[in-house]
């Protein structure tokens, strides 16, 4: 295992002290590194080439535009999985979101896991998703323990779990998100918003864009260009837009929206209707990131590849099985 911001294995337990049973009742899974000296939730490398990897990856990371795939699971339904016998990364499906008034989940999905792995791959690249937890934005609950499993991975997890409040924020971190995003959905007043900055850099607000903003109060500005406003006077140096209308469609990316959020005086991370083909249009606006539609063209492409090449090393397997039991066809009856 390693540390999620920097790939060290120097890693300790850190114990909450003032309990009972201090070291036993007071472990929450989390560690700290010895050398970036951050609190972490450690990822699970599979040897220590992907570590290296993975390492290399962070120290070359600012050079290039932020590319970061939107990977929306519903964990309602986890709640009722039975966490220590089932390994949720397979449970756990990645689904396809539209937006007609309010989130409509699409039939189908793929296991979080063989997602990942696609987002993951050398032909893709992605270092960093964002993880969108539907039962925290949709119903106000979300799922920490699904979260916790998910979240054991090799990348930067930006969080959407529809923070309303501060200890949202804390609760986020906590799981080892490498930055929350304040949704504008859940968000209830300008005053979270000043708490979040004021606690913490790390937090982008994420603003959910239908022809106008979408708040979770009233009073605050549902112009796009307002709203930028806002928040860079807030302090905010950076903010994604996310275009709701587009999300998941055939259209491709609104780049009249596009071009009125790159003309704030803060950092933009665009998303809504984006693919692949149009990442250097976008870093050729200005935009410092792009949050990539899930299920775009290639990554499905890549899943297809990817469950064709399970299924060929499976085959020689069975085929040795049915050897060894003497399985093999039934015999044709009609020929007696």
């Amino acid at each position: 295992m390693g540390c999620q911001h920097c790939g060290s294995r120097r890693l300790v337990p850190k114990v909450l002290v003032g309990g009972p049973m201090a070291g036993l009742d007071n472990k929450d899974g989390r560690y700290v590194c010895l050398d970036c000296g951050r609190e972490l939730v450690p990822l699970g490398f599979e040897d220590e080439a992907e570590r290296k990897d993975f390492t290399l990856g962070k120290e070359d990371g600012g050079k290039g535009m932020l590319h970061i795939p939107i990977v929306p699971v519903d964990t309602w339904p986890l709640f009722s999985v039975p966490v220590l016998d089932v390994p949720l990364v397979q449970v756990a499906q990645v689904v396809e979101l539209e937006w007609h008034e309010d989130w409509h989940i699409l039939p189908g999905g793929v296991p979080f896991a063989d997602y990942l792995r696609a987002t993951g791959s050398s032909r893709y690249g992605a270092e960093e998703v964002l993880l969108m937890d539907l039962a925290g934005m949709q119903r106000a609950r979300p799922n920490f323990e699904a979260l916790k499993a998910l979240m054991k991975r090799k990348y930067s997890v930006w969080l959407e779990m529809g923070v309303r409040e501060v200890q949202d924020l804390f609760d986020a971190f906590t799981l080892g998100a490498e930055a929350v995003l304040v949704g504008s959905m859940t968000c209830s007043s300008e005053r979270l918003l000043k708490e979040v900055i004021e606690l913490s850099d790390m937090s982008v607000p994420l603003l959910y864009h239908a022809g106008k903003v979408l708040w979770g109060a009233a009073g605050l500005p549902a112009e796009l260009p307002g709203a930028l406003r806002q928040l860079s006077d807030l302090g905010y140096e950076r903010a994604a837009v996310l275009d709701l209308r587009r999300l998941g469609g055939r259209e491709g990316y609104d780049r009249e929206l596009a071009d009125l959020a790159l003309s704030a005086d803060i950092e933009i991370v665009f998303g809504g209707g984006v693919h692949e083909p149009d990442l250097p249009e976008l870093r050729a606006k200005g935009a410092v990131g792009a949050l990539l539609d899930p299920y775009t063209p290639v990554l499905r492409d890549i899943i297809r590849s990817q469950a064709t090449v399970q299924e060929e090393r499976l085959l020689p397997a069975l085929e040795r099985r049915d050897v060894r039991t003497g399985a093999g066809p039934a015999p044709d009856k009609s020929a007696h």
